[in-house]
């Protein structure tokens, strides 16, 4: 099949084969990929997301990342994974988003993706106290 214009279909459908044609990279690499959307027309372009899965200390690097900036906002960095409620709803931590001050914890809540403040997980995960001897 040749393409003589890429429209919103066209454009999933090649998505959808470049996702799966790095798939078989990734495994060999140790990253994962994503399709993240991107423009379609006369000239279209892809958005690829493409995630490192071990960062050699044994974590994520979602996790990595959390670990990163949790502390210097005042959360305890192993919550990461841990669970939390907000308005009613029991809620897990799973990343950080630095370029996002304002709502920069990342937690999924019944399968969606909520953003959150810092004050959130502070109150109920705070960076411990190291005091020394």
């Amino acid at each position: 099949m040749k393409i003589t214009s890429i429209d919103r279909a066209t454009h999933r459908q090649l998505s959808s084969e470049i996702a799966t044609t790095l798939a078989a990279l990734g495994t060999k690499y140790g990253v994962t990929f994503e399709e993240f959307g991107g423009q379609y027309g006369m000239e279209a372009f892809f958005k690829i997301k493409a995630t490192v899965v071990d960062t050699g200390a044994g974590l994520s690097s979602a996790e990595a990342l959390f670990r990163r900036h949790a502390a210097w906002s005042g959360i305890d960095p192993d919550a990461f994974g841990k669970t939390f409620v907000f308005r009613g709803d029991v809620c897990t931590v799973t990343g950080w988003r630095p370029s996002a001050p304002k709502y920069p914890v990342i937690g999924t809540c019944k399968g969606k993706t909520f953003y959150f403040m810092t004050d959130t997980l502070t109150k109920k995960y705070p960076r411990p106290i190291v005091v020394a001897a």
